[in-house]
Formats: C-alpha cells, sequence, structure tokens
C-alpha cells in the first residue's frame, strides 16, 4: 500500500503533526539560543542585534535545511517567509566565506541531532 503525504495546509491542524514538528523547532532554536546564550524572549523578539540576529538566522537555516517549509519557520518565529528566505541564504552566503562559521552552524546542528 502506497502513502500518499498529505500537504502541509490540511497537516497543519494535526495535533500530533504539529506537536512532533515543533518540538523539532524548539530542539534546534534551544541549540543556537545556547551557543550564543541567547534567551527565548530575545531569539522571538524583533530586535535586529547581531548578537541575537545571528543565532535567529542560524535557526531559520538549519530549519530550511532540515525540510521544513518557509511558512512553518516563519510562523515559528512569527516573521515573513521572505525574511527566512533572506536569513537562509545569509547564512549560505557566510558559510560558504568563513570555515569557522561553517563549524559553529555544523556544531549547532549536531547538538540539535540533525548531523
Amino acid at each position: 500500500m502506497m502513502t500518499i503525504p498529505v500537504p502541509y495546509a490540511e497537516r497543519r491542524f494535526d495535533p500530533d503533526y504539529c506537536r512532533n514538528r515543533k518540538s523539532v523547532m524548539d530542539v534546534v532554536t534551544a541549540s543556537a539560543m545556547d551557543a550564543y546564550g541567547v534567551t527565548r524572549p530575545q531569539m522571538m523578539s524583533h530586535q535586529r542585534i547581531g548578537a541575537i540576529t545571528v543565532p535567529r538566522q542560524i535557526s531559520m537555516f538549519l530549519l530550511r535545511e532540515f525540510g521544513f517549509s518557509l511558512h512553518e519557520i516563519g510562523d515559528y518565529f512569527r516573521r515573513h517567509h521572505v525574511t527566512v528566505v533572506d536569513s537562509h541564504q545569509r547564512i549560505n552566503d557566510r558559510i560558504a566565506r568563513d570555515e569557522t562559521f561553517h563549524i559553529v552552524v555544523s556544531m549547532i546542528a549536531k547538538r540539535a541531532g540533525l548531523i
């Protein structure tokens, strides 16, 4: 028997689906927060201070790489999905040119259990 994936729009109302996805998002975000010494309220705030923006962007990058949709990530961080696209691109560019930063992002991903 073949299983057909249910689109996100239909799954988002399934409590188990939402709970499991949110817990993965929480773990990834907590890993970035721990690495940078940022609190959850700071992470979810609209502040644009580099000390807060970088771990937020790393979280968005890792969640996107892990397969979360732009809208799921945007909803989680209370941001527009275009912000997620921009964050993903910024982190991707920085990883390409900064080996140390690449190691930091890899360590956060490992701590979150993504790799």
